[in-house]
């Protein structure tokens, strides 16, 4: 066992947590800070959340609290948990205690309390988890802190043993090494190649949080390279990508490497990453070699839309989410011009949120060719600059800000119903187009010519 003093560290850990452990240790009893907040304190990061193991049995921890006035609740007698409400956070309090058999590959069947703290760290996942923080300093059973300072993910005990308890531990350590750009030891790394048919028995909810973590970690795109096996267990759609020849002198990349190296080249940001990895998923349905000798994938746009909302819905990702990610895939071969008039149509169609979403996704699908003209990178700072000064002088890029709606039109003699809806269509393309300004007397006069042409010639005014 490690044990070093670190005062330092347990004063990183908020008072009101360590208040609790006090508590709980001024009746005779051991409480620890354990699990990701120790973590996160030794490699000097602001933990998101706080858990505390005990040797107290719920019942205790439940007692003595309420004795100091802090409210407690039962969130999970069955395996030891109170939760606590103390200062400005809910904080689980466990029983140390030694898991009975996982038949479900996610939960165990019971639990059995013990008073050893070195036992209930042996049951956790990872070494870097598996770490207990107090007054005295860091209880250090296997090597947490040696793994944080190696960089290296490692599951504690039996490797395999520990995926096989729980299947989703598989992600997890796929998202830690990529969220802290760390490795897996040789023995972790292995087992979770020979256990990842275990995520068959895993909720695609909790696949698909553990996704988009790892998806948005500075080393995704080596895992999604390494342990693409494992990738392709969740979104088995990837795995033609994977070794597909796109038979183009513009691509120097198979189409799997191609949208890895896309991933790497955007913002961390989960709709732009999703969007990365999926925007060419349809290419290897839509290839069709041409006389000119040269692979061609029409209509992949749309079809990798497809895919990726097919994708996300199976991952039960929210709707939001789901749309945005369509909307970038379905756009992301759409060419805009450095013009006013083609800036403004794609800021109609997209709108300001996802305007500049797609600017980064098409130029990070430049770089990724592995080919960029040299002009890239400056032709989308242009757009962007554009679209910026456009936004900024307000100008009109959605009807909702015309200078004119349909009591304005009715104003004037036009009749409410489908002729006036086409006249509103028109006067907005014809803004957008930059041939009329956006001003209330220039519209309605234009929007009484329109409605007379449509009075003698019945004409469809829609473009």
């Amino acid at each position: 066992m490690k044990e070093a003093g670190s005062s330092p560290l347990w004063n990183l850990i908020p008072e009101d947590v360590r208040n609790l452990t006090e508590i709980l240790n001024s009746e005779g009893y051991e409480a620890y800070a354990v699990g990701g907040c120790v973590r996160d304190a030794v490699l000097g990061k602001e933990p998101s959340d706080y858990d505390i193991a005990t040797s107290a049995l719920p019942e205790d921890t439940m007692r003595i609290l309420k004795a100091k006035g802090v409210k407690t609740f039962a969130t999970g007698l069955k395996h030891g948990t109170v939760t606590a409400l103390s200062g400005i956070r809910p904080v689980e309090i466990t029983t140390y205690r030694v898991d009975g058999e996982y038949r479900d590959n996610r939960h165990p069947e019971n639990v059995r309390f013990t008073a050893s703290l070195k036992e209930d760290m042996a049951r956790r996942d990872f070494t870097v988890n598996a770490m207990a923080l107090g007054r005295e300093g860091i209880k250090d059973y296997f090597g947490g802190i040696s793994d944080l300072e190696k960089g290296i993910i490692r599951a504690v005990g039996d490797q395999e043993k520990r995926f096989k308890e729980d299947g989703l531990r598989i992600m997890r350590a796929l998202r830690f090494s990529s969220t802290y750009g760390f490795s897996l030891d040789e023995g972790t790394s292995e087992a979770v190649l020979s256990c990842r048919k275990l995520l068959e028995n895993i909720s695609r909810e909790r696949i698909y949080s553990e996704f988009t973590k790892l998806i948005c970690g500075r080393g995704a795109g080596g895992i999604l390279r390494k342990y693409r096996e494992v990738i392709f267990e969740i979104i088995p759609e990837l795995e033609i990508c994977s070794g597909f020849d796109q038979r183009s002198s513009f691509h120097l990349y198979d189409v799997y490497e191609h949208m890895v190296r896309a991933v790497e080249n955007v913002r961390p940001y989960p709709v732009l990453r999703m969007a990365a990895l999926f925007h060419d998923i349809g290419k290897p349905e839509c290839f069709v070699m041409g006389e000119d000798g040269e692979g061609h994938f029409y209509g992949h746009a749309e079809k990798s839309e497809e895919t990726a909302r097919r994708i996300l819905r199976r991952l039960k990702a929210d709707g939001e989410t789901v749309r945005k990610v369509s909307l970038l895939v379905k756009n992301h071969h759409r060419q805009v011009e450095d013009m006013d008039k083609a800036v403004r149509r794609a800021l109609a169609k997209l709108g300001e949120e996802m305007f500049f979403p797609l600017l980064e996704l098409k130029h990070a699908d430049g770089i990724a060719t592995g080919k960029p003209a040299e002009s890239e990178g400056r032709h989308w700072e242009a757009v962007k600059k554009r679209a910026e000064k456009i936004l900024s002088a307000k100008e009109c890029i959605s009807k909702d800000r015309l200078a004119v709606g349909g009591r304005d039109l009715m104003a004037e003699g036009i009749p409410e119903g489908k002729i006036m809806g086409q006249i509103l269509h028109a006067l907005f393309e014809e803004v957008l187009d930059g041939e009329l300004k956006n001003e209330r007397e220039e519209l309605l006069e234009r929007g009484l010519m329109l409605y007379d042409e449509y009075k003698n010639c019945r004409t469809d005014l829609r473009k």
